[in-house]
């Protein structure tokens, strides 16, 4: 229930969930050329909207050590699934919300931040990526966070 000016309200409306995170243990070797979900140690984490009808702003963050180590690109980014659904790589403003390393970098700690509204219900966020195909790309020690800040209404 929203609420109206001067009107009473109910704790349902004003406390969000405690902040999740997921972790990735180790590395991934990213041979995708496509979006697709870390293969070896991927960064997925759950997070349940429980008001009935308003939706949930949250920053979602997601970080990792990349690098492509011989030649090429790896780029990476994140999917929702369940009753928010967003496609890889993420909902961004465009290229520049992407993370992206490249074999001319040396190996780097690349993280990404965006704003999303989760409707009611769980919805699950995994980290993704995608390479240029040649050389040797990695995503190692992915994290991806979610962080609720407030109801929309």
């Amino acid at each position: 229930m929203a609420v109206a000016a001067g009107g009473l309200f109910d704790a349902s409306d004003v406390v969000v969930p405690d902040p999740v995170v997921g972790v990735g243990a180790s590395t991934n070797l990213i041979v995708a050329t496509s979006w697709a979900v870390l293969p070896d140690n991927p960064a997925q984490v759950s997070i349940t909207n429980p008001h009935a009808d308003a939706d949930l702003l949250c920053l979602i963050t997601y970080t990792a050590w990349m690098k492509s180590v011989t030649t090429g690109w790896v780029q990476a980014g994140f999917e929702l699934t369940g009753d928010t659904t967003m496609a890889a790589p993420g909902p961004g403003d465009g290229i520049g919300d992407i993370v992206a390393a490249y074999a001319s970098l040396p190996w780097t700690k690349l993280s990404g931040l965006v704003p999303v509204a989760l409707s009611p219900g769980t919805t699950t966020a995994e980290m993704t990526a995608r390479g240029s195909g040649t050389g040797s790309q990695y995503v190692d020690y992915p994290v991806i966070r979610i962080v609720p800040l407030r109801y929309l209404f």
